[in-house]
């Protein structure tokens, strides 16, 4: 019940008894009625005083289950980046191979002269390198890359290496794709640099996706 219906209560109660007091003015019965009055609007104001801690505390508890559900998405996303480190650690200890980069480009679209190469690719594009030493040996300073811009977010694939935006740098990424999952958002990809001993502590989204590489240069 709330306040307002409490209080109207209490309000039908004080006229009804302040009527039988009228006719009551000698007997003892006007005692009695302002007694039973006295009761029951200290029971009205404990029922609101426990009706507003109870709402605090619900308030409390809302809090409490919305902080416990971040930390448990939080844990999620952590064990998932141990479990995939573990895994990448496990198969470069048993010599596993990993995925190779898909095959985009066929021998048909290269033609070799002897004082000039074509590749015979639309939207065709070329970035230098820079120091970082993040994907030693494959790519280091001054090595060109190609890369083609991929049409879909299933276009890219495990292996595949990308150039792509990071909030995290100033300059574009080069990284090798080790993992395509799907959530809410849509497909994001796991990355990592082929001499970094872990994956990257981000997710890639398809729209942060430059080129997805396809030749390198020396």
């Amino acid at each position: 019940m709330g306040k307002t219906t409490n209080r109207l209560i209490a309000l039908i109660l004080m006229v009804v008894l302040a009527g039988c007091s009228a006719f009551n003015l000698n007997g003892g019965q006007k005692g009695d009625d302002y007694q039973a009055f006295v009761r029951l609007q200290e029971n009205l104001v404990d029922r609101e005083e426990t009706e507003g801690l109870l709402i605090q505390r619900n308030i409390m508890l809302e809090e409490e289950v919305s902080k416990l559900e971040n930390d448990l998405n939080s844990l999620v996303r952590d064990i998932e980046e141990r479990n995939l480190k573990e895994t990448f650690i496990e198969e470069k200890i048993a010599g596993t191979e990993l995925p190779n980069p898909g095959d985009r480009i066929s021998d048909r679209q290269i033609r070799v002269w002897n004082n000039r190469v074509v590749i015979d690719v639309n939207d065709l594009y070329w970035l230098d390198m820079l120091e970082s030493n993040s994907m030693d040996p494959l790519l280091d300073e001054g090595t060109t890359v190609l890369g083609v811009r991929p049409g879909s977010a299933t276009d890219i694939e495990p292996g595949d290496i990308i150039v792509f935006r990071s909030d995290k740098y100033q300059n574009n990424v080069v990284h090798r794709v080790v993992e395509v999952r799907y959530d809410n958002d849509g497909y994001y990809y796991i990355t990592k640099g082929d001499n970094n001993p872990d994956v990257d502590p981000f997710h890639v989204r398809f729209k942060d996706v430059v080129v997805v590489v396809v030749g390198v240069l020396y």
